[in-house]
């Protein structure tokens, strides 16, 4: 999508024309001749690429305008919270789209704009726009560079044109190298007489000796985890005052990182309260490693009663980031760290672990675990209706199986067939709907609404049969008071979707029959819960939590026995499969083999309170389906929920 115009010049009214020339004088000798007919060569040649740089140049009217009207549509789709809108006008770029979410970014293009001049170069156009300093407004203006493509008749927004650039400078100071482009030559000075400043100021009484620093002034809003390197957008993309020197925004930028590369660091870092004892003891371990870095963790409330304003003042979380937050500009992209650091091997993390944090091809969430539950089957169940659970079913046979069984003479004690307190069943089943529908692709894309209102309708219709039970009223302790009650002996339930850490314990009551979920086989519809940590984007120590989660990634989960590491040589290391109980091996390889990774804009499907009024009649599934299905964008919707 673009804005459409028609991009004529009329050649009559263009006032360029090659200057008319006298005939030259016969010369006296032939290579005078030549030389003559050689220089008017040279000078008509130059005369044409002059004329048609100038032509280039040139700005028709119907271009300003379609340049305004671009913008008030931008404005317009920021603030009322229209993301599809909004990025249907920009560069198909993820890099370029992540960085619009930056609220730098999204704070000044939903402020008004001004167009103070522009320039076409062939398709591309140069546009210096005029808006308050998102940093601080009351500042003034500041001037950025924006770039747009006309192209097909339509105009877009694009990342930028590297012609306006030019090549990289390297300047040697004092303090280090500074790296920039040509097109920001005119502000090395200023710039690097304000690094000096702060190296000064900030190494006054802490650093001792001041390492060189590298500081790349970029055209363009990527970050770095390279040791003793600075990374920050050029002024010319985050603001110049009204005097020609860069503005507050990029000032406070380029001081916040220096800072962090020089100064000891204290992060404060969230984690499940059930959690928070374990977590001590790998917090001394990785100060011994990391005397610089001070961690203080906190613990979170529990998941049904987590709210942004539980973590907008840590620096990070132990817990996968709602993707309202993303949008909100809330969330750090870790993209730029994790290609920039060499800790960070894409070949020693799982496939799985990586798309469980990705989100539009960026990555938000550094991935520490993966955890895959099982069906678990009362043996002694199925044997009473002479069945034998030998063969993992698929969803039809299990249904088929548990009415037989629910109805033996055997099994009056059994109250039902099947309990999941959780959402791996649902995820289960819409998976397996999406698979059928379509090529093995679509097992990989986001769950549609038609999967999601046929998990919903099963979900449904299997509790008004008295399949399974309406666990939609209990809170957290409730539903382990219902486990203990009703999985324990004697079992009043045939089956139940459980993770692997309590194999021990059903195992010791009555023997077991273990499978994967049900599902399609060889394709990927095994829900895998993805687990990590991520980096509050305000956070001013961004790349000591990024030190602290790549720390946990190689270590042993903390409390979460049988989860599987995001990292094949951390699984190697703790022997994972070799402290496996045998009986469970295969079960969970399979389940890992054909898993599927709960995506980022998943995780708020089928929540408790939305099944309740599912099962009372007063939503539909379609209701439900295309509720979760939306996002909320720039903060506008949902982001305090």
């Amino acid at each position: 999508m673009g804005i459409d115009f028609d991009w004529t010049h009329d050649e009559n009214e263009s006032p360029f024309a090659p200057p008319a020339r006298d005939e030259p004088p016969a010369p006296r000798k032939r290579w005078g001749r030549w030389l003559v007919l050689a220089a008017s060569a040279f000078l008509l040649l130059g005369g044409i690429w002059v004329g048609l740089t100038w032509l280039s140049a040139r700005v028709d009217p119907r271009l300003r305008g379609a340049v305004r009207a671009y913008l008030e549509l931008e404005q317009d789709a920021m603030r009322s919270g229209d993301g599809e809108r909004f990025f249907s006008l920009q560069e198909d770029d993820p890099a370029w789209r992540s960085a619009q979410l930056q609220l730098v970014n999204q704070t000044f293009n939903a402020a008004d704009r001004t167009v103070l001049s522009l320039e076409r170069h062939g398709q591309d156009v140069w546009v210096t726009l005029s808006g308050l300093d998102p940093a601080e407004p009351e500042a003034g203006l500041v001037t950025r560079m924006a770039f747009y493509r006309w192209a097909g008749g339509a105009l877009r927004r694009t990342a930028t044109d590297p012609a306006f650039w030019g090549e990289t400078l390297t300047v040697e100071q004092p303090w280090g190298t500074l790296l920039l482009s040509a097109r920001d030559e005119d502000l090395a000075d200023g710039v690097s007489a304000s690094i000096e400043a702060a190296i000064a100021d900030l190494c006054a009484s802490v650093c001792g000796s001041v390492p060189p620093v590298t500081v790349t002034i970029a055209p363009d809003y990527g970050t770095t985890a390279a040791p003793g390197h600075v990374r920050v957008p050029s002024p010319r993309l985050l603001g110049i005052d009204g005097e020609g020197a860069p503005s507050v925004s990029f000032q406070n930028l380029l001081r916040a990182r220096l800072a962090e590369l020089l100064t000891p660091a204290t992060i404060r870092f969230g984690v499940p309260a059930a959690q928070l004892a374990g977590y001590q003891d790998v917090v001394r371990e990785f100060e011994g490693d990391h005397p610089g870095i001070t961690v203080e963790i906190e613990a979170l409330p529990p998941p049904d009663a987590l709210a942004w304003t539980d973590i907008d003042e840590l620096d990070g979380a132990l817990l996968a980031p709602d993707v309202d937050w993303i949008t909100a500009g809330q969330v750090l992209d870790l993209t730029d760290f994790a290609a920039t650091d060499l800790d960070f091997r894409v070949n020693d993390w799982t496939s799985l672990a990586l798309d469980g944090a990705r989100w539009r091809d960026r990555l938000w969430m550094a991935p520490l675990y993966q955890r895959a539950s099982l069906l678990l089957i009362d043996a002694d169940a199925y044997a009473a209706a002479g069945l034998s659970g030998i063969s993992p079913p698929d969803w039809a046979e299990l249904e088929q199986d548990l009415v037989k069984i629910l109805n033996a003479p055997g099994n009056k004690h059994l109250r039902w067939g099947f309990v999941d307190l959780g959402e791996d069943s649902l995820f289960a089943y819409a998976l397996e709907r999406q698979c059928l529908a379509a090529d093995a692709r679509s097992c990989r894309v986001r769950l549609g609404e038609q999967a999601i209102v046929a998990a919903l309708a099963w979900h449904l219709r299997w509790v008004k049969a008295g399949i399974a039970p309406d666990v939609t009223g209990l809170d957290p302790q409730a539903r382990i008071n219902f486990a203990l009650n009703h999985q324990s002996n004697p079992r009043t339930v045939t089956s139940w979707i459980d993770p692997p850490n309590y194999y021990e314990h059903h195992v010791q009551i009555a023997p077991l029959i273990i499978h994967p979920l049900p599902g399609l086989e060889g394709r990927d519809v095994t829900p895998v819960d993805v687990r990590g940590g991520f980096i509050r984007a305000g956070s001013e120590r961004p790349l000591a939590v990024w030190a602290w989660l790549m720390y946990l990634s190689r270590t042993r989960p903390v409390d979460e026995a049988r989860a599987l590491p995001a990292r094949p040589s951390v699984i190697e290391t703790i022997d994972y499969w070799v402290q496996t109980p045998p009986a469970m091996q295969a079960p969970l390889r399979s389940a890992f083999s054909n898993g599927r990774a709960i995506r980022l804009d998943e995780r708020g499907f089928f929540p408790r309170e939305d099944l309740a009024r599912l099962l009372a009649g007063e939503a539909s599934a379609e209701e439900l389906a295309a509720d979760w299905l939306e996002i909320g964008w720039f903060g506008n919707d949902r982001v305090t929920r």
